[in-house]
């Protein structure tokens, strides 16, 4: 089934990127007991406003070519695993709100989080699929030889199968500014992985 499912008690930031991306850097970062306590917050309040999603699907490469979104490193590849994955749009608007009622630090702290925890959920997938077989490392376009409006065309490849697999709406989950490839919500990835056979 090309539905991943995720636990939501699953989506575990790594600690140390998570203070990294909120400005904390270094190996022997000091925290003060109201901090260490706010960070904490951060990750019970995450968990329960996420909603999180991966929708994916594997072609044979020759077909994908085609559609012209695979980076030219994957061309040599069997078959390629694309997926989509999201926190939902809940999380969006409680960063928001944060910045908007002045709780700047909140803000950042969860806009962190929520960025970490994206990646959580994509390497729990990467984990998953990946198993014992050979493949690429994972791929994202707006990096290398892949234009980052190309997550426009990537998300319509995506959606027409999703709606084909029980009807999921995708297109009312996640949307691309076709001009910027931009996706809302914000806290969504598209990404690729290759397989040698």
């Amino acid at each position: 089934m090309p539905f991943f499912e995720i636990q939501k008690d699953r989506v575990v930031p790594d600690r140390r990127r998570f203070l990294s991306r909120a400005g904390f850097k270094g190996n022997n970062v000091s925290l003060s007991i109201q901090m260490r306590e706010t960070i904490g917050n951060m990750h019970l309040r995450g968990v329960d406003t996420i909603d999180p999603f991966l929708f994916h699907r594997t072609d044979f490469t020759s077909e994908l070519i085609a559609l012209g979104f695979l980076p030219a490193s994957f061309h040599s590849t069997s078959s390629v695993t694309v997926f989509v994955s999201t926190l939902g749009i809940r999380i969006d608007e409680e960063i928001q709100r944060d910045f908007v009622e002045g709780r700047t630090l909140e803000g950042l702290l969860l806009d962190a989080w929520a960025s970490e925890a994206i990646e959580a959920i994509n390497d729990l997938f990467d984990a998953y699929i990946r198993g014992n077989r050979s493949g690429t490392r994972r791929f994202s376009p707006g990096y290398g030889d892949v234009d980052i409006r190309k997550n426009h065309d990537i998300l319509g490849y995506l959606t027409s199968e999703a709606s084909t697999q029980g009807g999921c709406p995708l297109s009312h989950r996640i949307s691309v500014n076709p001009s910027t490839g931009i996706m809302i919500p914000r806290k969504t990835t598209i990404a690729m992985i290759g397989w040698f056979s």
